[in-house]
C-alpha cells in the first residue's frame, strides 16, 4: 500500500500513512470489495530512517519513541489484518489500533518541529552531540506557547544518569553508548506518548510534560526512575550494569522564558544529586 519510490521525508511519511491507514480500513472492513487485502503498512519511515544524513540523529529520545509507536502500530494492524478476513476485528482493538495512529502521527508531527528547529539553530548534527541547545529552547517556547493558549499546565523536567563520568570510564565508549541508547529508550517509552523528551548531553535529557502539574510530574519522574532501576542494562556482551537516575522538575511558568525554566529544573537536579543516587527535587513542593 506504499504509493512512492522516491526519497523520503517527514511529510511523505505522514501522507503515506493516512492513505494507508483509509486503504486499511477498507480492506479490514469489506474485504470482498477491495483486492489489495495487504495489511502491511508503507515502508516510508524505514527508507527515511536509513538515509545517511538521518544517522546522526537515531538516538534522538524523539526519533526512538517515533520508531517505537510506528513498530506497534504496524505490528497491531498486521495482526487485526490476519483476523479480518474470518471475521469482523474486536471494536476494542480496532479502537486501540486508532489510537496508536493518532499517536504516530503526533510524534511525526513533533520530530518534524524538532528538526526544523534544529535546522534553523544550526543543523541536525548537533543534536547528536546535545549542542543544539538553541533548537531545543525554541522548541519547548513553542510547545509552552501551544499549552498556554489551551490553558493548561505543564512541567519541565531535567535527568541525568547518576556518576556518568566514573560510569564512562569503567564501561568505555561502545558501551556507555549503548548504557545511555537504553536509558533514552526507557525514558521514552514510560512517560506518555504525547510528552517531548530532548537529549542535551550524553547523560542529560529535558522533558516537557504536557497537562501536568508539578506533583503529577513528579509521579510520572517517579515511575521513569523506577522503570530504569528496576532492571539493570543488559550488554550484547552478556555483561550487565545497574543504571540509575535522578530528576530535577518545575513547573511551567508562562511568564518566564524557556531558559530560565530549563536552568530552574538543571538547579532542582543538582538538588537532587546532592542527595545520593535515584533522587527527585521538585523544589515547589518542598
Amino acid at each position: 500500500m506504499n504509493r512512492r519510490t522516491s526519497p523520503a521525508s517527514l511529510a511523505t511519511v505522514m501522507d503515506d500513512h493516512v492513505h494507508w491507514l483509509g486503504r486499511w480500513q477498507c480492506a479490514i472492513m469489506f474485504p470482498d470489495k477491495v483486492d489489495e487485502t495487504n495489511p502491511y503498512g508503507p515502508d516510508t519511515l524505514i527508507r527515511w530512517l536509513s538515509e545517511p544524513e538521518q544517522q546522526n540523529i537515531l538516538e534522538q529520545p524523539i526519533i526512538r519513541r517515533l520508531q517505537d509507536l510506528h513498530d506497534e502500530l504496524h505490528d497491531q494492524a498486521y495482526e487485526l489484518g490476519k483476523v479480518a478476513p474470518r471475521s469482523r476485528p474486536p471494536f476494542e482493538n480496532y479502537d486501540d489500533m486508532l489510537r496508536n495512529f493518532d499517536s504516530f502521527i503526533a510524534q511525526v508531527r513533533r520530530a518534524e518541529r524538532l528538526l526544523a528547529s534544529a535546522a534553523r539553530a544550526g543543523g541536525l548534527a548537533a543534536l547528536q552531540s546535545g549542542k543544539a541547545m538553541a533548537a531545543i529552547l525554541q522548541e519547548i517556547s513553542e510547545l509552552m506557547q501551544r499549552a498556554e493558549s489551551k490553558g493548561v499546565v505543564a512541567s519541565i523536567a531535567v535527568a541525568s544518569i547518576d556518576h556518568f563520568d566514573v560510569l564512562k570510564k569503567r564501561l568505555g565508549g561502545a558501551a556507555i553508548d549503548f548504557a545511555v541508547a537504553e536509558v533514552t529508550g526507557r525514558i521514552g517509552h514510560n512517560l506518555r506518548p504525547f510528552d517531548d523528551v530532548f537529549r542535551l548531553e550524553e547523560a542529560y535529557s529535558v522533558w516537557f510534560l504536557q497537562q501536568a502539574k508539578i506533583d503529577d510530574a513528579v509521579k510520572a519522574a517517579d515511575r521513569v526512575r523506577r522503570k530504569i532501576n528496576i532492571l539493570p542494562v543488559e550488554f550484547p556482551d552478556g555483561t550487565a550494569e545497574a543504571v540509575s537516575i535522578s530528576i530535577g522538575l518545575v513547573g511551567v511558568d508562562y511568564n518566564q522564558p524557556a531558559g530560565d525554566l530549563v536552568q530552574r529544573a538543571m538547579d532542582a537536579l543538582l538538588v537532587a544529586q546532592e542527595r545520593g543516587e535515584s533522587q527527585i527535587a521538585a523544589p515547589e513542593l518542598e
